[in-house]
């Protein structure tokens, strides 16, 4: 079962709409940007989007949200925590967010990156 306290997490646009329905079944609180409209904006705007819903980041794009955790860092800014991930099946990407959303609270999250790959 999840953690009461589990991240809310909003799901980048490489990442199927059918993963957020997914862990909703199993009680977690998960949106996708093609849910909320969000599927031509930009990296930045994702984040704010994200940061306004105080939901923690999944996405692949791995090098432009390093490079915008450490823009935030720099200037002051808070977010609600990047989750990082290697491209996988639905399946593995389901059961890691599973794992992840078992073990880590949301208030681990606050302006941290994590890597989906460490729950296998």
């Amino acid at each position: 079962m999840p953690l009461r306290d589990a991240p809310k997490l909003y799901l980048n646009e490489n990442l199927s709409p059918r993963l957020a329905a997914q862990q909703r079944n199993h009680g977690l609180d998960v949106i996708s940007s093609q849910e909320c409209g969000m599927l031509a904006a930009s990296d930045s705007d994702q984040l704010a989007y994200a940061v306004s819903e105080h939901r923690a980041i999944v996405t692949f794009n791995i090098h432009d949200f390093a490079d915008l955790h450490a823009q935030y860092s720099a200037d002051g800014y808070e977010h609600w925590g990047m989750i990082f991930s290697t491209e996988e099946q639905i399946g593995v990407l389901l059961q890691r967010l599973l794992r992840f959303s078992y073990s880590v609270p949301a208030a681990e999250m606050k302006n941290q990156t994590r890597w989906l790959n460490e729950f296998r």
